[in-house]
């Protein structure tokens, strides 16, 4: 399933669906001349993979900086990123579930988090090879074939269809993100260590910085999609303790504060990453 939108001179592609395996939330394609704030902020936390088929992009992260020029790797992230784009992009993200590395490379995601990598570091299977057939491939539906092909060779040896302790915990934050890690041990039969170690394992955070991050991007959904906002009661209905606790938290994953972030919205498209 495709679907596309146009802002500013950047046309924005995502796929989606039953083709791409479990671990892989979606592909999005980025093409277009870039706006004049090229300072860019991403406050999703999604981990992925960026194949750049333009000029390098400069992003920073945690204070570290990165050139993407070809393709990089980057995990979870517990802080906001920013990127500095070349007047014409052209990228695709590979964008995959909070333990879709686990299961696709068969490895332990905590050593991603905060990290940028070059992805040829981590997968060298036919890296020249995709980058090649990318960048000579005029439609974007083909592409996304391509990507998607690639996606299914280069994976480790990780049974991609199986149930992870990480999965469980998902599913159950994702119905009630308030639950304590007692209470998610209760539910499992786990000890808390155990349930711990193998959750930062497989997702490359704690479980609780797993809960503050994806409140805050349920915040920032909400948020994005919202024509007024009343940041009290938006406290008050993501379960934060009062404002000053959601302010605190707000600034810390996206670099902003409320208000801020809002400014900032208005001024740039809004982000689809």
């Amino acid at each position: 399933m495709h679907k596309q939108k146009r802002i500013h001179d950047l046309t924005f592609t995502k796929f989606s669906g039953p083709s791409l395996p479990v671990f892989v939330k979606n592909i999005m394609e980025v093409r277009g001349h870039a706006v004049e704030t090229t300072k860019r902020l991403y406050p999703r936390n999604t981990p992925e993979i960026l194949i750049n088929l333009a000029k390098p992009i400069q992003g920073e992260m945690t204070g570290r900086r990165a050139v993407i020029e070809g393709g990089i790797i980057q995990g979870s992230k517990t802080a906001f990123v920013e990127a500095w784009h070349p007047e014409y992009c052209h990228f695709i993200s590979i964008r995959f579930t909070p333990n879709g590395y686990y299961k696709f490379l068969g490895i332990s995601q905590k050593s991603f988090t905060n990290h940028v990598i070059q992805l040829a570091d981590v997968i060298d299977k036919d890296l020249e090879r995709l980058l090649q057939t990318l960048q000579k491939t005029p439609e974007t539906k083909r592409r996304f074939r391509i990507v998607a092909d690639w996606i299914k060779k280069a994976g480790g040896k990780t049974d991609p269809g199986s149930i992870l302790v990480s999965d469980f915990i998902i599913k159950l934050l994702s119905q009630n993100p308030g639950l304590s890690v007692k209470q998610l041990t209760d539910k499992t039969g786990y000890t808390r260590k155990h349930l711990v170690d193998r959750f930062k394992e497989e997702v490359g955070l704690t479980i609780k910085e797993y809960q503050k991050i994806y409140r805050i991007y349920r915040v920032l959904k909400y948020v994005d999609a919202a024509d007024h906002i009343s940041w009290a009661q938006l406290a008050y209905k993501f379960g934060f303790y009062d404002q000053s606790h959601f302010i605190r938290n707000f600034k810390r994953y996206t670099g902003f504060t409320p208000s801020a972030y809002l400014n900032s919205r208005s001024e740039s498209p809004k982000q689809a990453v």
